[in-house]
């Protein structure tokens, strides 16, 4: 097995289990609306988030309209007159104290702080990430953490790789690993800035998309024998 020294590591979906903070942050975001709010009504949304954020990894879209544009079409298609711009503005506040961590994430971080050079990469918005990595007490295990809204490019564009990377010291992209559940955004980021890739595939989805997958595993402790 390869030698690796920086491992990449992605936030939602790889350590933090976004869909149950997704889903309780719209659950007080609907509730302040007075809109009922179940796991049908969840569905709606989590579709529409997620093909609006699947247009942006591919650059269809920038985040400023994607933010602007989901309630909007959620409340179309459910049916309701509600104000957009304050479910954004009440769904970042929720979201960002939300910070369920995946079953086993922090035992393989800790078996792996001393071993690596760990860094997390994510898309996303920076106050509200800095604040769920530092209440799940995540970012303890990290040198440094990147995230799209700071860096000015999102994944999978090359650029945020290259950007990212050129802030640690030493790095060396022969002997890095990026981690990550998205195809879209982890994997075909990976590819695009030429490192060697992990897909997190817990549900063990098929893959919608051509891409390099250099391993693949189904549970975070699979680590312990890759790394």
């Amino acid at each position: 097995m390869k030698k690796y020294e920086f491992l990449l590591f992605d936030a939602d979906g790889t350590l933090l289990d976004f869909d149950r903070c997704e889903y309780e942050g719209l659950k007080l975001t609907f509730a302040d609306l007075g809109i009922y709010y179940d796991k049908q009504t969840h569905s709606v949304f989590n579709a529409v988030n997620k093909d609006l954020w699947r247009d942006y990894d591919d650059g269809k879209i920038k985040r400023e309209k994607l933010l602007l544009l989901r309630f909007d079409i959620v409340f179309e298609k459910l049916g309701v007159v509600a104000d957009s711009v304050l479910a954004e503005s009440l769904y970042r506040d929720y979201l960002g104290k939300q910070h369920f961590v995946l079953d086993g994430a922090t035992e393989v971080l800790e078996y792996l702080k001393d071993k690596y050079r760990m860094f997390i990469v994510t898309n996303g918005i920076k106050k509200t990430q800095h604040m769920r990595l530092n209440e799940s007490g995540l970012d303890k295990y990290f040198e440094k953490i990147f995230i799209s809204d700071e860096i000015g490019f999102n994944k999978p564009h090359k650029e945020f790789f290259d950007i990212a990377t050129s802030m640690i010291d030493g790095f060396e992209p022969t002997r890095a690993l990026v981690i990550g559940d998205s195809l879209s955004g982890d994997i075909q980021g990976a590819n695009n800035a030429g490192l060697d890739c992990c897909w997190f595939n817990p549900h063990k989805v098929k893959i919608d998309r051509d891409v390099r997958i250099d391993i693949e595993i189904n549970d975070l402790k699979q680590l312990y024998e890759i790394l």
